[in-house]
């Protein structure tokens, strides 16, 4: 079987941590017997610019190897802002050469993740050659949706009804999407899975010792993009000195993004510089370091579909503080974490002063966490591609 994985969230040179959930779960298809998978990752034209600006050059162009895996990385031609619902259309004719490129070995099923613009281009050219297509939703492409009402949403509704299949990494993504109007035929729950290698309890001093970290009290988390949907203003104003004082927290951010300056700047304003202080990003493998270093984690989105972040916390034992957001419910309750609305500093603070004074059991965190690992991701993937997902997949 050979599966054609398309995707802009997937690494390249200029930057090597983006989405690697999606290139573990297509490296793990790629293992399986009697599969084969080509990568194509277009790269948006605002951001070959922002590679420029940042002095990294173009980024990778034409075709490349990452990690085992073959990958293209074509430059899409899109439209910010109010002609946005033309993207799925211009990203469909922007990597067309390098989808033609691939009907000299063509592909037994197209496999994208993102719903738009993604998913889009994805139907559009997979009907056009003919081949089944299964679009994965992750949960802000969702949100985006469901905020919505233009004729962008009206056309991802459209694809996505006229996919193969739909794969949703939780149940609550599922719901939304056949609220949205997709037939509820067309989708599968899939959940993400997670190095079950890497992710695993260790002992907490040794993990700090390797970090480096000083710090004898209690340690917590963020990890993701530093980007609005994350809800970080929300935990700065739920970090406060005294809570900080109380529990002796130092609070680590590990990511990037566009909000990192302005949330700098409002730590350094605080005067709160010495209990948040931010890491930037690690490497996947640290991370599971940093998970076992820490007494908890905290996501307070305002929007999620089921981040594997929490899966990964869950599976080292480390208890999770989380918005009830998407699919985090189905996984998050007092026995392994705390949940609080989301846009709510004030019940943020409560949820980590309460996880740091009645902290889970390690263990018992970990028992809660049933995510397989990737390989048995992919086993379940693979047979979903090779069943009729419906009598007429391409109708």
């Amino acid at each position: 079987m050979h599966i054609l994985a398309f995707s802009n969230l997937y690494p390249n040179t200029c930057e090597p941590l983006r989405a690697r959930f999606n290139h573990l779960q297509f490296a793990a298809l790629n293992n399986l017997a009697g599969v084969d998978v080509t990568v194509i990752s277009p790269i948006e034209l605002a951001r070959r610019l922002q590679y420029t600006s940042s002095g990294k050059g173009w980024g990778p162009r034409g075709g490349h190897e990452w990690e085992g895996l073959r990958v293209r990385y074509p430059t899409a031609w899109l439209i910010p802002k109010i002609l946005r619902f033309l993207n799925g259309f211009l990203l469909a004719i922007s990597v067309l050469p390098a989808w033609a490129r691939q009907w000299r070995n063509p592909p037994d099923v197209v496999y994208s993740t993102w719903a738009f613009p993604d998913g889009y281009a994805a139907v559009m050219l997979a009907r056009f050659f003919g081949v089944p297509v299964y679009v994965k939703v992750h949960g802000t492409d969702v949100a985006q949706l469901l905020g919505s009402r233009t004729l962008r949403r009206a056309l991802t509704v459209r694809a996505l009804s006229r996919a193969t299949g739909v794969i949703a990494v939780s149940n609550y993504l599922r719901n939304q999407l056949i609220h949205c109007g997709v037939p509820a035929e067309r989708i599968r729950t899939v959940y993400n899975g997670i190095d079950r290698q890497s992710f695993c309890p260790r002992e907490q001093g040794e993990c700090r010792r390797r970090l480096g970290l000083q710090h004898a009290g209690a340690i917590g988390l963020f990890v993701g993009n530093l980007v609005r949907v994350k809800g970080l203003d929300d935990l700065l104003d739920a970090l406060t000195p005294e809570l900080c004082s109380k529990h002796d927290l130092v609070f680590y951010v590990i990511g990037a993004g566009p909000l990192e300056g302005k949330l700098r700047e409002r730590v350094r304003a605080a005067g709160m510089e010495s209990a948040i202080q931010f890491a930037g990003q690690v490497e996947h493998t640290v991370l599971a370091d940093w998970m076992n270093a820490a007494d908890f984690l905290c996501l307070p989105s305002h929007h999620e579909g089921l981040p594997n972040v929490v899966l990964e916390g869950l599976a080292c034992g480390l208890p999770v503080v989380a918005t009830a957001v998407g699919g985090i419910p189905e996984i998050i309750d007092d026995s392994n974490g705390r949940l609080t609305p989301p846009g709510d500093p004030r019940a943020l603070t409560a949820a980590i002063a309460s996880v740091l004074e009645h902290k889970p059991a390690g263990p018992a965190v970990e028992s809660t966490v049933n995510a397989t690992g990737w390989g048995d991701n992919a086993e379940a993937l693979k047979q979903l591609f090779m069943d009729d997902f419906t009598e007429n997949p391409l109708s």
